[in-house]
């Protein structure tokens, strides 16, 4: 949508655009753009942007793992990216065509995966199935199986002693059932996140 303002024509090849595909791989920093919904002194940029104002949020880490061409046929390119939770791949598209001096922009955005879970895996949302277990939520984390007196501590939420474990470990009691998220505070464990019931 909107008033087209220059046209120029697209003379990239195949090797310009893996070139410049390969130049945003790694970490940097990326401005969100301004039609989403990131919110600057609470207000979301789409809304802004809607008004005809221009708010930008500050630019924030990235990273990149992959970003590799899977086809090109005239002016569309495929292309398969695996990022940071919080990457714009809009932005990633928008900056492949800046470097090639042409511009460039979706027509067609597919997640594929996030964490620890595939679209192999995934159901219609009118035929769910059967849930999966709720293991696999915290399948990515390192995991601490707990005595039995820390468990029912931490069934309550309480603080326990550290782990040594470093970021967010799940605990699990000595029956091996999902107790919730820990992460270690100095001299204490706090917790991020309980599921088990209060007893």
């Amino acid at each position: 949508e909107g008033e087209v303002i220059r046209r120029t024509e697209v003379a990239a090849s195949p090797d310009h655009l893996r070139r410049a595909m390969a130049g945003l791989v790694g970490d940097s920093m990326q401005r969100p753009p301004a039609y989403s919904a990131v919110k600057v002194a609470g207000r979301k940029l789409y809304e802004a942007a809607r008004q005809g104002q221009t708010v930008e949020a500050a630019s924030r880490p990235i990273h990149v793992s992959d970003f590799d061409l899977l086809s090109c046929d005239g002016r569309d390119a495929a292309f398969r990216v695996i990022c940071s939770s919080g990457t714009y791949v809009r932005v990633l598209a928008a900056d492949v065509g800046r470097a090639l001096g042409c511009g460039a922009h979706l027509i067609r955005l597919r997640r594929t995966q996030i964490g620890a879970f595939d679209v192999g895996e995934a159901t219609p949302p009118g035929a769910p199935g059967e849930p999966l277990p709720i293991e696999r939520a915290v399948a990515h984390l390192p995991a601490l199986r707990l005595e039995r007196e820390e468990a029912v501590a931490a069934g309550h939420g309480r603080i326990l002693g550290p782990a040594g474990i470093a970021g967010p470990y799940a605990v699990f009691s000595p029956e091996g059932r999902l107790i919730g998220i820990y992460r270690d505070d100095g001299a204490k464990a706090m917790p991020e996140m309980i599921l088990a019931p209060r007893d």
